[in-house]
């Protein structure tokens, strides 16, 4: 049977979020407002991502471009940073609901 208008229709919007969620650059309004906290109200959410999602999220791979000094805590332990590190690539590829 030939899906109904609306069947067709959910698909082109689904195709239309997933096309912007696997974008390289996501296209964001300038801030406006100032806020209480930091001056200037920046978070800003589409229109398409209203209602309530079943997501799941995937670490594909973890990084410390900087050095391990910045992800090894308060006093920038290198020690701590590759076992964090470590911890982090044992994690990749496991889906997280």
């Amino acid at each position: 049977s030939e899906p109904s208008p609306s069947d067709a229709a959910a698909v082109t919007w689904e195709k239309s979020i997933l096309a912007q969620l696997d974008a390289e650059t996501v296209h964001i309004p300038p801030a406006s407002r100032p806020s209480e906290l930091n001056g200037i109200d920046n978070m800003y959410y589409p229109d398409w991502l209203e209602g309530e999602w079943d997501v799941t999220q995937t670490l594909v791979r973890s990084s410390a471009p900087l050095g391990l000094m910045f992800v090894g805590g308060p006093n920038g332990s290198t020690e701590i940073g590759a076992k964090t590190m470590a911890e982090q690539e044992k994690q990749a590829g496991v889906p997280v609901p």
